[in-house]
């Protein structure tokens, strides 16, 4: 191959990758991080739930689930509206074991954040991202955010938005 040849191709080989570069580049850019919120704790508390053997989510998150809202997220709940969720609406939903002893529930240590954020940059999954730490050294869980949170959140449809609470649900303890 003489040098004008090679010059062309890789020229050509350039321009392709420039090219595949342009349409790969928003399939990455959809693929943001969700920020660990060290203030999650003095959001609105939403409510408190236990996940006990028999429940279905038992063998995914068994314990005890404290909910908080961010202001966003909590003014909409509160207003009754129904889906979508406005962007910078954010979730936390805190994983705490607990044990039963002399007929009382103690919690024993924090094992889990799990956090949703409303943010156009997941446009794949209806704008929510989702992602989880363990406590307490926050490291990122999440490998597969497809498989292990938009297979159940990312139901989008005109009356659903991947949001579980309803504000009839938490209205007489939220806070």
């Amino acid at each position: 191959m003489g040098k004008r040849t090679g010059f062309m191709v890789l020229m050509a080989c350039l321009f392709v990758l420039g090219m595949a570069a342009t349409f790969v580049a928003p399939v990455f850019a959809q693929q943001a991080k969700v920020e660990y919120p060290e203030d999650y704790r003095s959001w609105h508390y939403l409510k408190s739930m236990v996940i006990s053997e028999g429940h279905p989510l038992f063998s995914i998150v068994p314990g005890l689930h404290h909910l908080y809202a961010n202001d966003i997220a909590f003014q909409h709940l509160k207003s009754g509206k129904n889906e979508p969720f406005p962007q910078g609406s954010k979730f936390a939903f805190e994983l705490l074991d607990v044990a039963t002893t002399k007929n009382s529930v103690s919690t024993t240590k924090n094992k889990i954040v799990f956090v949703t954020q409303k943010d156009a940059a997941f446009g794949q999954t209806g704008g929510w991202g989702w992602e989880a730490w363990t406590l307490p050294g926050k490291e990122r869980i999440v490998k597969d955010v497809d498989r292990q949170c938009a297979n159940c959140h990312y139901q989008s449809t005109s009356t659903f938005d991947g949001i579980w609470v309803k504000w009839d649900e938490v209205k007489n303890i939220a806070r």
